[in-house]
């Protein structure tokens, strides 16, 4: 009895900074600009969460909203430029000469997949790797291209969870910092293939 209630504690704990790890990243969200920050601080939690070295949520995601902030403010700003100017040219699409408008959609497809792609990896590398933002944007493309099925995958269930909250809305609650486990554990995957192939290279250099 003393084994089940304590996985059923462990369990109920787990839950709980879940939970809360998803609370804070919300209210922190809430005022848009800090969106950025907020997500790079829970993208660090869950990283110290899956090599074991922290089980809390909330010392851990100020200490990484502090640690992050910067970058992931300027990069966030950069992104939404980024992505409202695709937006913008998606919306004016229509008004150009009928002869461009396949060509210039096939681009700006190309441009948007790319700008996902990439979006998916932004936070891993950011908390995972000491580098200038320019760096960041540059890694999470190119290992976005390199590790294509890991890529689709992570799109994938961030598309399969939106849709799961928009319905049931009550998975919210969890819906942020659980997803953002999950792709970082498959993100991670990508980084330890990369870097396994780059070791491979080194020895037989």
């Amino acid at each position: 009895m003393d084994i089940l209630n304590s996985k059923l504690y462990r369990a109920i704990e787990i839950l709980i900074s879940f939970l809360l790890l998803n609370l804070l990243w919300i209210l922190l969200s809430l005022p848009v600009v800090t969106a950025f920050p907020a997500t790079a601080a829970m993208f660090g939690v869950v990283r110290e969460w899956g090599r074991g070295t922290d089980s809390g949520a909330m010392e851990p995601f100020f200490r990484h909203l502090k640690a992050n902030f910067a970058q992931s403010f300027w990069i966030g700003l950069i992104w939404i430029v980024v992505g409202a100017a695709l937006w913008i040219d998606f919306f004016l699409l229509g008004e150009a000469e009928q002869w461009v408008q396949v060509p210039l959609f096939l681009l700006l497809a190309l441009g948007a997949l790319c700008y996902t792609f990439t979006s998916i990896y932004l936070f891993p590398v950011m908390v995972s790797y000491a580098s200038d933002w320019k760096t960041v944007i540059k890694n999470s493309f190119l290992i976005s291209l390199s590790q294509l099925w890991i890529t689709l995958l992570c799109v994938l269930i961030c598309v399969a969870v939106l849709f799961v909250v928009l319905y049931v809305p009550v998975v919210g609650l969890l819906a942020g910092s659980a997803t953002a486990y999950v792709v970082y554990a498959l993100c991670k995957r990508a980084f330890s293939r990369i870097e396994a192939a780059q070791a491979s290279r080194t020895d037989k250099a």
